[in-house]
């Protein structure tokens, strides 16, 4: 059922839509911290470079699996609920990861994390597509883009501070208050959510299937600067995952309730914006893990000194996403989106393209603060995703969308820390710090023309979309079809 909201005071829907927005602020605030700090954790740990990645990736692999069956829980069970609980698993992770004493005890507080996220993102997500009128919407979903810009602030800023000074375990415990005063309040305001009456089963195993294959598949991207391509190693990885999705896909394909009903897969606009988002994705993720690892190992900031210089990008975002709901009703979310798309490929060409011994302020600032504006395209690809999916099935789609942000996230950070490790040990001769430079720089300029393709995919597809999607579902009688969805743009 859709959430009206119409007759609450301006005071309360606020309440709502900053509760709902923690999520994102929590996901974000949390991937900055432990980026900054991620040399220190390196340190202490006794990783190597592509080893360190995994404390990223250990997070994004548990979350970009279960997202589906994250989303499939809130529509079977209530969304609040489920949010709740995730908020839970989330904290937990946290504090594990702060006393964590080796790397396997980080790596499993991480999946922990990861899997608590699962639970929370897609349910929160898909209360605020719940939510009507669409202008309260559009509200919702750039108060939650804001959060996630100020999270890029609070996050690089906070992060150096506290792993400079405090040391890295007390990042971890910074957002464990936010997050358990979360899960208090959110039965307190939020609306419960669709609980379906059907088959309360719950496809578990396909979800290990898609996790456990993504892991071998990062594990095989990871292990290709160490053995080769054609190693045993990595193609026993590459044929393990193939098998492991392989199998979900076969699963999937018959089982009776399946966490994804085929139908879903038709909607255009659904479509469209998993299309965009990798790139989106790719060109946050890629400039923050290279960026502030740019900075402390190139540049020879500290991590305070890191995070200041990657704040801009946070404000950028932050201001952006400000404007994005009048933006959302003058222009159709395709050219939004694709719009923002060309302004983070500009950015990040200028930071493949900027000097080494540059200035900050004329050789990585415009860079940093054109990504920043670029990223806030997420805003209406998230806001496309769910306006033509029935009211009882908005999380397993959110789930599918997200599923496609996080998986995109843990291959372009294996990808990008490949790519920089390989082209590095080609540069040797040139020394260390020219090395470690031309591999990030390397590294950017692939993410600028991914991100390019993206802006062109989502505005072809986004253009193409209409409703087509919810005559299809009208016809499929395995998806029920809901309220009619408004038009996003």
């Amino acid at each position: 059922m859709p959430w009206r909201t119409g007759h609450l005071s301006r005071g309360r829907f606020a309440l709502i839509s900053l509760t709902l927005a923690v999520t994102n602020f929590l996901m974000v605030f949390d991937g900055l911290v432990v980026t900054v700090a991620l040399p220190a954790i390196q340190r202490s740990l006794g990783m190597d470079a592509l080893d360190a990645q995994w404390v990223l990736t250990a997070y994004t692999i548990p979350l970009g699996g279960m997202l589906l069956l994250g989303g499939r829980c809130g529509d079977r069970f209530g969304r609040r609920r489920v949010l709740v609980v995730g908020m839970g698993v989330f904290t937990a992770g946290l504090v594990g990861a702060g006393l964590a004493q080796a790397t396997w005890m980080m790596l499993a507080a991480r999946a922990l994390q990861g899997f608590g996220s699962a639970l929370a993102i897609p349910n929160t997500y898909a209360l605020i597509s719940a939510i009507s009128p669409v202008r309260r919407r559009h509200k919702a979903f750039a108060v939650v883009a804001v959060a996630g810009g100020g999270a890029a602030v609070c996050g690089a800023v906070i992060g150096g501070l506290v792993a400079d000074t405090l040391g890295w375990r007390q990042i971890f415990f910074l957002s464990a208050p936010l997050a358990i005063a979360a899960a208090v309040v959110a039965p307190r305001l939020l609306e419960p959510g669709r609980s379906h009456d059907g088959p309360q089963r719950l496809d578990g195993v396909a979800a290990a299937l898609s996790t456990g294959g993504l892991v071998l598949l990062v594990y095989a991207v990871t292990n290709l600067e160490r053995a080769g391509l054609w190693s045993r190693s990595t193609v026993a990885a590459v044929a393990a995952a193939a098998a492991l999705l392989g199998g979900y896909v076969l699963r999937e394909w018959h089982a009776r309730t399946p966490l994804l009903k085929p139908a879903m897969l038709r909607i255009r606009s659904l479509r469209a914006a998993i299309a965009g988002m990798p790139s989106q994705v790719a060109a946050y993720v890629g400039t923050v893990f290279l960026g502030l690892l740019f900075f402390q190992q190139v540049r020879g900031y500290s991590a305070l000194e890191a995070g200041l210089a990657f704040a801009p990008l946070g404000v950028a975002a932050a201001v952006g996403s400000s404007a994005a709901n009048r933006v959302l009703s003058a222009r159709h979310w395709a050219l939004f989106a694709g719009g923002a798309g060309v302004l983070c490929t500009a950015g990040l060409l200028w930071l493949a393209l900027a000097p080494v011994d540059g200035s900050y302020a004329t050789s990585y600032l415009p860079g940093l603060v054109l990504i920043g504006f670029g990223i806030v395209g997420a805003v209406p690809l998230n806001a496309a995703a769910g306006s033509e999916v029935p009211p009882g099935d908005k999380g397993t789609a959110y789930g599918l969308f997200e599923t496609s942000t996080h998986i995109s996230s843990a291959l372009v950070i294996a990808c990008l820390a490949t790519i920089a490790a390989v082209q590095a040990r080609r540069s040797a001769p040139a020394g260390e710090v020219a090395s470690l430079a031309a591999g990030y720089q390397l590294a950017f300029g692939i993410t600028a023309g991914f991100a390019l393709i993206g802006a062109v995919v989502t505005v072809v597809l986004g253009l193409r979309a209409d409703h087509s999607g919810r005559a299809a579902l009208s016809a499929s009688p395995d998806l029920p079809v809901g309220e009619p969805a408004a038009r996003e743009g």
